[in-house]
């Protein structure tokens, strides 16, 4: 889930949820409508239909599960679609592959990615997150500013169109083991390859022979010390690394968080516990974003937070309140920022 509390916020650009979340580019799934998004992760505003409606295409594939050693699934494919009342159509040819190495006990690692020749002349747009400080710019609808009265339903962002005629790789090295007893290592890195071909299409546009690369990486370190039966300590490390190259300047992305957290939870009773949480150490050590396109967006943050968290269950549904306070400063090129707030949060279905 990119914003679980439903604040339009990105998870990954709030304090502690950083810690989980990955931006929907970091992860991988197939992509059928060519879009640059995994399937998995898109948000639009049609229907969850198998296909879209006025639509029509055929699918024909072969897949392999465990020909050999360490190779757990190769799919080779090709599927079509037309656009009947929109105009459009799409060919793609694919290779998709898994290989997988799975030790014994906790952990495992593996490589998987698919590589495809793509003809896509059908746009699919769909909502894509932003970074930005108001939470409205996330929202699909636009609401009056004083009665909050619904006014209009946004239009998703255009598809960009990158693939009309590509070659795409997508290979994905995803690991999650534990190499020392209360130490967890989870590393999840991406890189997509687009080759663009030259090519004049119907519609009288024009692509030129191009290259579109985008690396991201993910890695994540915990370890766990038990203090006592009901007093654990947690240790955290996190890094989110972004590049882009060949893209357009209003697009293209270059940037990396990274720093530690650290977090105590103790077990006041069976239902409640006290939890105080810690990002960055104080005058020494930040969470620090850096942006290689654009410093004026860097920043240093640390943030503490002590709340009471109270889980239980309500018909069936399962419920965590948390009451508390939080305490967070950023420094950004030329301004400091200190906030201090108390919440009070309950979610449901957790």
């Amino acid at each position: 889930d990119t914003d679980q509390n439903a604040n339009g916020i990105p998870d990954w650009e709030e304090p502690f949820l950083f810690y989980w979340a990955d931006p929907p580019e970091f992860i991988y799934d197939l992509d059928f409508n060519n879009n640059g998004l995994p399937d998995l992760t898109e948000n639009d505003d049609r229907p969850d239909y198998p296909y879209d409606r006025g639509s029509r295409g055929n699918h024909l594939f072969l897949s392999w599960k465990d020909p050999l050693p360490y190779v757990e699934l190769f799919s080779i494919g090709r599927y079509g679609a037309e656009s009947i009342a929109a105009g459009g159509d799409s060919d793609v040819r694919y290779v998709r592959y898994q290989l997988g190495y799975r030790p014994q006990g906790d952990g495992h690692v593996l490589l998987r990615g698919d590589l495809k020749s793509v003809e896509d002349s059908i746009p699919d747009p769909v909502f894509i997150w932003r970074t930005t400080a108001n939470p409205r710019d996330n929202s699909n609808v636009i609401q009056d500013p004083t009665s909050y009265n619904l006014l209009a339903l946004k239009d998703p962002d255009p598809d960009p169109m990158q693939m009309r005629k590509s070659t795409v790789s997508t290979v994905q090295l995803d690991s999650d083991f534990g190499p020392l007893s209360g130490l967890s290592v989870f590393t999840n890195y991406k890189w997509m390859l687009n080759l663009q071909q030259e090519d004049e299409f119907a519609d009288g546009s024009a692509q030129e022979d191009g290259t579109l690369s985008r690396l991201t990486m993910s890695t994540r370190l915990e370890y766990v010390y038990p203090l006592r039966d009901d007093l654990h300590l947690y240790a955290r490390l996190r890094h989110l690394f972004w590049h882009d190259a060949g893209y357009s300047a209003a697009t293209r992305q270059h940037w990396m968080t990274w720093g530690p957290l650290f977090e105590q939870s103790l077990k006041l009773t069976e239902k409640t516990s006290l939890v105080a949480g810690q990002e960055g150490i104080p005058w020494l050590l930040p969470i620090a974003h850096s942006d290689y396109d654009d410093d004026s967006r860097d920043f240093d943050r640390w943030t503490n937070v002590f709340m009471v968290r109270m889980q239980g269950t309500y018909i069936g549904w399962k419920t965590v309140s948390e009451l508390g306070f939080q305490h967070e400063r950023i420094d950004t090129p030329g301004a400091e920022v200190s906030n201090r707030t108390f919440f009070l949060e309950m979610y449901f279905g957790f």
